[in-house]
């Protein structure tokens, strides 16, 4: 059986797929932690009198640096990253069969064999299906259209469903 769908990602939904990719790592939820932890601690210090409410501000201004650098860097990048690159200004045309996935674009096309593939991942937008550690061929959700449930039954068949994450 092969399903074939054509892709068109946006700066929206690349965003949404590399704050996924960003906060599912160690790094992405200590920032977190580390922020939270900003605002309780600063919260505490002023309750018990051990700062003034101009002390407490500068701890809540550091937290919002904490909480907010990771979101905004990203949505820069993606923003950077979509204008760039001339490919994403195109659609791609994306091929499932029982060997792999076939990308192509242009006159120029990439083939990666479901024993390459590691894991696929849902966001809110996107699906990310990851060849590498680090990454990913991601595939908006609306760009499946009645396609979704075939190509997802695929995927699981062959990655397993211990390396399907869903959302």
């Amino acid at each position: 059986m092969v399903e074939k769908i054509s892709v068109k990602l946006s700066k929206k939904e690349l965003f949404d797929f590399l704050l996924y990719h960003t906060y599912s790592k160690p790094m992405g939820l200590f920032v977190n932690v580390l922020g939270m932890a900003v605002v309780f601690s600063g919260c505490i210090m002023l309750l018990t009198g051990k700062i003034s409410v101009i002390q407490f501000a500068l701890y809540i201004a550091a937290a919002v640096l904490f909480l907010g650098y990771t979101p905004i860097t990203l949505k820069h990048k993606a923003k950077k990253e979509i204008e760039k690159n001339k490919i994403y200004h195109q659609e791609w045309n994306y091929e499932f069969d029982d060997s792999g996935i076939r990308i192509s674009y242009d006159e120029n096309s990439k083939f990666y064999p479901w024993e390459d593939m590691k894991r696929m991942v849902t966001t809110p937008q996107t699906i990310g299906l990851y060849y590498e550690e680090d990454n990913a061929l991601i595939i908006p959700k609306k760009d499946f259209n009645d396609k979704f449930l075939p190509i997802i039954h695929m995927v699981v068949d062959h990655l397993g469903l211990q390396n399907v994450r869903f959302r």
